[in-house]
Order: structure tokens, then sequence, then C-alpha cells
């Protein structure tokens, strides 16, 4: 987790970025590379007015920075929801 000086310091020079024509790719990727969690950048794209909610959790999963992470994530949430769907069914 980010400190929050520092989380605000980087929302900062992005939004300069931003101005400049950076893409939302790269935006993800200087999160990242900033020390940001996925998380974090969803919350810092949906901060900064670039995605709504749904988009910039799209946005993070889909982004090249986080590209290493995706199988892994997939393979969590297939999991997770398999998991619930056996939970309500045992409690019908």
């Amino acid at each position: 987790m980010v400190e929050r000086s520092e989380y605000r310091r980087v929302l900062g020079a992005v939004r300069r970025g931003v101005l400049d024509g950076s893409s939302l790719d790269e935006v993800v990727e200087e999160f990242r590379r900033n020390g940001f969690h996925q998380v974090e950048s969803i919350r810092a794209l949906i901060e900064l007015d670039l995605c709504e909610p749904h988009e910039a959790k799209r946005t993070v999963h889909f982004s090249t920075a986080w590209s290493s992470t995706r199988e892994a994530n997939e393979d969590l949430h297939s999991r997770l929801e398999a998991a619930l769907i056996e939970s309500l069914k045992e409690n019908e």
C-alpha cells in the first residue's frame, strides 16, 4: 500500500501526464511503477475521473502493467465464484 502523501504526489503527476496525452495503459503503468496495487490503481482511475468504476476495474485487469498477474487473478475469481455458488446451494 502506498503512503497517502505518495499517493497524492503520483496522482498529481499522472493528472499532468493525462493532460499531455498519456493513455490509460500508460497511466496504469505509472501507478504500478510507483508501487500502487491493483485496487489502488482502480481507485486512482476513478478519483481522477478517468473511468467509471466498472471501466476502471477492467482497465487495470487488462492493462499491460498487470498482465503478469492476469491468469492468477482470473483463477482466483473463478474459484471464488464457484465457492459462492456452492455456498448458496448449501443454504437453499
